[in-house]
């Protein structure tokens, strides 16, 4: 059964790893002002934990997942080196196999349907 809930971004804690391609990915960004917090939605799945912090990103992992093959992961005129790869090359082994995709799957739909746009990427604090 998956878990899903949402906390208030923390730079120390949390990390953008599907905006960058860098190994570490990014640092979430801090609020701009006292008032505004943003939310990083967490999924606990198959022993793994997505971070999400936007609906954008939670979008791309459905889309992804929603299928069964992938295209080739060489990408033409980008001359990157071998350690920089998207997020989707860098999930554990074994997490796009058919009984795993389809509970991840199942786990990003739930709360898809759960999150509201105000949950992320920005909400008031109280």
């Amino acid at each position: 059964m998956p878990k899903i809930w949402t906390e208030i971004a923390d730079p120390n804690r949390h990390t953008d790893f599907m905006s960058d391609w860098s190994i570490g990915g990014r640092r979430a960004a801090p609020p701009s002002d006292n008032l505004r917090r943003r939310n990083v939605l967490l999924i606990e799945v198959c022993q793994f934990t997505f971070q999400f912090h936007s609906l954008e990103q939670l979008n791309e992992a459905i889309d992804f997942f929603s299928k069964t093959v992938h295209p080739s992961s060489r990408i033409s005129g980008v001359e990157l080196e071998h350690y920089w790869q998207p997020w989707s090359q860098r999930l554990p082994k074994g997490m796009t196999s058919r009984s795993r995709r389809v509970r991840v799957l199942a786990a990003l739909r739930k709360a898809a349907s759960g999150v509201s746009v105000k949950c992320i990427p920005l909400t008031l604090a109280l």
